[in-house]
């Protein structure tokens, strides 16, 4: 009878092995290379996010480390902390949509710092299954343009000036929102 709860997660990417050489994507002001790399995970849950965005947070997170495939999304141009973590959520809600999934199969983490032979801001589309379950593989290159665009167009379409309940994801909003960042990373 209880609300549902999603946890509230961090995940972290690190002891990358290319799996799929980097490619540069160019659509239109939209700009970014893809790449495909296993790498491990580690997926640090401090709490859970319940109905209407509400956080409880644990005493002591729970930590799961594994390793899984990653498709690797790196941007032309920095962004701040907000900007990413903005862009991410809302990224992992469209993806659901996108890949017909389930939330709980895969997470979208980021890194100011992308990987160690690139520095640029990197977006990680994680395989949250022990060796993957073919996420990587069903975002192609056209699922990340769509799913990027339509990003682009439920932040242009809102009448809102920095974020909102109709546009912005609860988590985001609790955090602080910057949709202008997230349009200009975007090209829009």
């Amino acid at each position: 009878e209880e609300a549902l709860t999603r946890p509230l997660i961090e995940c972290t990417v690190d002891n990358p092995r290319v799996v799929e050489a980097a490619h540069r994507i160019e659509q239109g002001p939209l700009a970014f290379s893809l790449c495909g790399i296993e790498a491990t995970v580690t997926e640090t849950v401090s709490g859970a996010i319940g109905e209407g965005g509400r956080v409880a947070r644990y005493d002591a997170p729970v930590i799961a480390r594994y390793r899984t495939r990653v498709r690797c999304i790196t941007l032309a141009r920095g962004a701040t902390d907000n900007v990413l973590f903005h862009l991410a959520r809302s990224l992992q809600d469209v993806l659901v949509a996108h890949l017909l999934g389930d939330s709980q199969d895969f997470d979208v983490a980021y890194s100011a710092d992308g990987l160690e032979q690139d520095p640029r801001p990197t977006l990680f589309l994680i395989d949250r299954h022990v060796q993957g379950i073919g996420v990587m593989e069903a975002a192609d290159d056209l699922v990340i343009v769509d799913t990027l665009e339509w990003v682009r167009a439920i932040l242009k379409g809102c009448s809102c000036n920095l974020g909102c309940a109709r546009c912005t994801p609860a988590e985001v909003l609790e955090r602080g929102p910057d949709k202008v960042g997230v349009l200009r990373l975007l090209g829009g």
